[in-house]
C-alpha cells in the first residue's frame, strides 16, 4: 500500500511541463531497471516472488541542470511525492531503491566539467559525471583527483560523494571527503545552496560534511568543486609476504608511525592470500609509493626495511605492479578455484557482501578473527583484505560468500550474516560502515553507531530540512 498518495497523471503532466517528455518516463522496463541495486537479488530474487515484490517507481526523471533538479524537489513537495536521487546504480547497500514508489531522479544528464583550474589545483564538475570519465579529462591536462575506487567506471561523483566513498589510493590521498572544496545542493524543498570552494574556513559548521554521507536524504548535491594534483612522476611499487596476518599489521602499524605514507596499502589475510595471490601460505601485502623520485626511494627504502625486520619476504615489484595494472578494479577472488565461486547449484543462488569497519590497529587483527569465527559458524566463506590506513588504524573489507536456496531462506541468511557481523564489529569498537554506505541494509544499525541521542537528532535534522519527508525516505535509519 503506498504511504504517499499522490495523482500520478498529475504530477506527470507536471513534470513533463517541467523537463520535457524526452526526459520523463513511466514505461516499465525503466522503472524495473532503476528500481534495483546490488542488494536487490539476496532479498528480491524474482520480480514475481508474492513474499517478496521489488519496490517500483512510478517516474524515471533525467534532468540536466540544477534549475531542473529544483523544479522536481518543489513538484514532489507540493504533491508529497517520494524522490530517490540515482547517479551510476551500483550501490549495494540499498540507498538508491525506491521503498515507497514516487520518481528516481537519474542525475547521470549532469555530467559537464565546468571549469579545471591548474593554477589553484582545482576542478568543479557537475555530480552525475562517471568516475572514470572525469578522470580521463584531468589526465589528458596532466592531472588526476587521485580518487580510484574499485566502481571508477560505473560510478558518478555525485554517487561518491554521498556515500563517502574511498578509493584504493585513500592512505595517502584520504577519501572524497577530504578532496571536496565546495558544493552545490538542492535542497528537499527546493532551494539551492552552495557552500564556498575554499581550502579551509573557521565560519561556522562544515555543510559540506551535512550532505556527504547523507545519500540523498537531505537533498541532492549538483555541483562539486574538487581538488586536484599533477600526475605523479613515478611510481614504486613492492609486494611482500608475512608469516601471518598479525606480522603484516603489525608492518602497517610501524610504517604509519615512521610518518611514511604509502598511496596504496593492501594486505590480505590468509585465506585471500591463498585464493587471490595464489600464495601457498602466509599474508601478502601490496604498496605503492608514488609522487616524485626522490620521496618514492626513500619511502619505498624505509618501509622495505621495516617489512623484513618483521620477518616479510621480499616478493619483489612484480605483482604488486599486476594488482596495479590488472585486478585493482576487480572483485576481491576473480580467479579463485575455490567451489563457492563457481556456478551455483540450481535453485540455488549465491549470496555475498562485505562487512567493512574501521577501527584502531588492536581492532583489525580482532575483528577479521571474529567475523571469520562467525561467517564460517554459518558455512560461509570470508576472506579479508585491509586497504585504507591512518595513522592511528584503518579499514577492515571482509567479504562473505556463501550458496543457499532461493526463496525467503536466502533473504534470511543475507540479513542474519550482516546482523551478527556488524553487532560483533560494533561490539569491539569499531564503526558500522567505512564507505560502501548506509542505505537500507544497514539502516536498523544507525542507532548502534550514533546512539540513541546521535539518532534523534539526525531525525530532528531531517524533519527541519524535509517536513514533507520525500527525500530518500526509510534509509539511513530515518
Amino acid at each position: 500500500m503506498r504511504n504517499y498518495p499522490f495523482h500520478k497523471t498529475v504530477v506527470e503532466n507536471e513534470l513533463i511541463a517541467a523537463l520535457g517528455q524526452e526526459k520523463v518516463s513511466t514505461s516499465q522496463i525503466d522503472r524495473e531497471s532503476y528500481s534495483r541495486d546490488l542488494v536487490v537479488p539476496y532479498n528480491c530474487q524474482l520480480s514475481g516472488d508474492s513474499d517478496c515484490p521489488p519496490p517500483l517507481a512510478d517516474f524515471v526523471v533525467q534532468p540536466e541542470t540544477t534549475a531542473e533538479v529544483a523544479e522536481i524537489i518543489k513538484i514532489a513537495n507540493v504533491h508529497k511525492v517520494p524522490v530517490t536521487p540515482q547517479c551510476g546504480g551500483a550501490q549495494g547497500s540499498g540507498s538508491t531503491l525506491p521503498l515507497f514508489g514516487g520518481i528516481i531522479l537519474d542525475v547521470k544528464s549532469l555530467n559537464k566539467v565546468i571549469d579545471i583550474d591548474t593554477e589553484n589545483h582545482t576542478v568543479t564538475t557537475q555530480t552525475g559525471l562517471i568516475g572514470g570519465e572525469l578522470e580521463a579529462i584531468l589526465n589528458n591536462v596532466g592531472f588526476t583527483t587521485n580518487h580510484l575506487p574499485q566502481s571508477l567506471h560505473v560510478s558518478g561523483i555525485g554517487g561518491f560523494l554521498s556515500a563517502r566513498s574511498a578509493g584504493v589510493l585513500s592512505t595517502k590521498y584520504g577519501k572524497i571527503t577530504e578532496m571536496v572544496l565546495g558544493m552545490e545542493v538542492v535542497l528537499p524543498t527546493g532551494e539551492v545552496m552552495r557552500t564556498k570552494s575554499v581550502p579551509n574556513s573557521a565560519a561556522g559548521p562544515n555543510f559540506n560534511y551535512l550532505f556527504m554521507g547523507a545519500e540523498g536524504t537531505l537533498g541532492v548535491i549538483t555541483e562539486a568543486t574538487l581538488k586536484i594534483r599533477p600526475l605523479p612522476e613515478t611510481r614504486r611499487f613492492q609486494a611482500l609476504l608475512f608469516p601471518d596476518l598479525m606480522a603484516a599489521l603489525n608492518a602497517s602499524r610501524l610504517i604509519m608511525r615512521r610518518g611514511l605514507w604509502p598511496a596504496a596499502m593492501r594486505i590480505s589475510d590468509e585465506l585471500e592470500t591463498v585464493y587471490f595471490h595464489h600464495q601457498e601460505s602466509g599474508s601478502q601485502m601490496t604498496l605503492m609509493f608514488d609522487g616524485f623520485e626522490e620521496l618514492c626511494s626513500l619511502e619505498h627504502k624505509e618501509a622495505l626495511k621495516i617489512a623484513v625486520e618483521l620477518g616479510a619476504e621480499d616478493l619483489t615489484e612484480g605483482p604488486a605492479q599486476k594488482w596495479w595494472e590488472e585486478k585493482r578494479f576487480t572483485i576481491a577472488f576473480p580467479s579463485s578455484t575455490h567451489p563457492l565461486f563457481g556456478i551455483p547449484t540450481p535453485g540455488h543462488i549465491r549470496i555475498a557482501g562485505c562487512i567493512d569497519s574501521a577501527g584502531t590497529f588492536d581492532y583489525l587483527f580482532k575483528v577479521q578473527r571474529g567475523l571469520k569465527e562467525i561467517v564460517e559458524g554459518m558455512n560461509m566463506f570470508l576472506g579479508a583484505h585491509f586497504s585504507h590506513f591512518y595513522p592511528t588504524g584503518g579499514m577492515i573489507y571482509p567479504t562473505f560468500v556463501s550458496e543457499v536456496k532461493k526463496g525467503p531462506e536466502s533473504a534470511r541468511a543475507y540479513n542474519e550474516v550482516w546482523r551478527r557481523g556488524v553487532e560483533f564489529s560494533h561490539s569491539i569498537g569499531g564503526t558500522i560502515n567505512h564507505h560502501h554506505g548506509i542505505g537500507l541494509n544497514l539502516g536498523r544499525f544507525m542507532k548502534l553507531e550514533l546512539g540513541e541521542s546521535g539518532l534523534d537528532n539526525f531525525r530532528k535534522i531531517k524533519n527541519a530540512m524535509d517536513p514533507n519527508n520525500i527525500m530518500n525516505p526509510g534509509k539511513l535509519g530515518l
